[in-house]
């Protein structure tokens, strides 16, 4: 029984979701029009990796690099707000 790699609309996009109709013949699938087929080989090779469907086949996709906000504390920023908070607990008197 066939495995599946399930694509959203775009030309190029994600891997959705996996499905292996041998280990779960009674599976509901998503329509045939947003899966692919998959070999042997490239069902072994999802599990490594992150994978996009493109053309009708898997592609290696590459997650994009995280963007840093400006307007976010530097470590050493948060460090110091971290001290001042320890060193006020410390000084709490519970009564």
């Amino acid at each position: 029984m066939p495995k599946y790699a399930q694509h959203g609309p775009a030309a190029t996009a994600p891997a959705l979701g996996w499905f292996d109709t041998n280990s779960f013949p009674a599976i509901t699938l998503p329509p045939l029009a947003n899966l692919i087929t998959l070999t042997e080989a490239e069902w072994e090779a999802h599990f490594a990796g992150n994978w996009a469907v493109s053309e009708g086949g898997l592609v290696p996709h590459v997650l994009p690099a995280p963007v840093a906000d400006p307007a976010a504390p530097s470590m050493a920023e948060l460090q110091a707000e971290l001290s001042t908070l320890r060193a006020q607990v410390g000084q709490l008197h519970i009564n």
